[in-house]
């Protein structure tokens, strides 16, 4: 007796004890096709895509494993382009002036050529075609 340690009375507890009691008691009550119907129901309605019964502006909805998926896929992308955003920044400044990191100042030089004929390309061809005009 002297080992047993005194528990404090919890209703709460005690209350645990009865829901979970009720809960097993109805669960079971619940006959066997109901609860395949039910699943049926709830894994049709977490595929369920399609639009809105409103028929003055029907809105095409998509089902909630689709956004569900797209969230995850949303959140994993966030992680690799904060990855490769971080090999592009050095976060470092000398001189008042931001360093640029060894991997963009690669990719700018192999690009400069491609991103010089971009942005120039089109002001140059307006200049030519208003040249042409007068």
């Amino acid at each position: 007796m002297a080992d047993q340690a005194i528990e404090k009375w919890n209703p709460a507890s005690v209350m645990d004890g009865v829901r979970d009691k009720i809960k097993a008691t109805f669960v079971s009550m619940i006959p066997d096709a109901e609860w395949d119907r039910l699943i049926k129901h709830e894994i049709d309605d977490w595929f369920a895509e399609g639009r809105d019964r409103d028929y003055s502006s029907p809105k095409y909805y998509r089902s909630k494993f689709s956004l569900f998926c797209q969230g995850i896929l949303e959140d994993i992308a966030r992680v690799k382009v904060r990855q490769v955003l971080e090999t592009y920044t050095t976060g470092q400044w000398q001189n008042g002036e931001y360093i640029v990191s060894e991997q963009l100042r690669k990719l700018i030089v192999e690009n400069a050529g491609e991103m010089f004929a971009k942005i120039m390309g089109p002001m140059m061809s307006n200049v030519i075609q208003q040249m042409r005009q007068q």
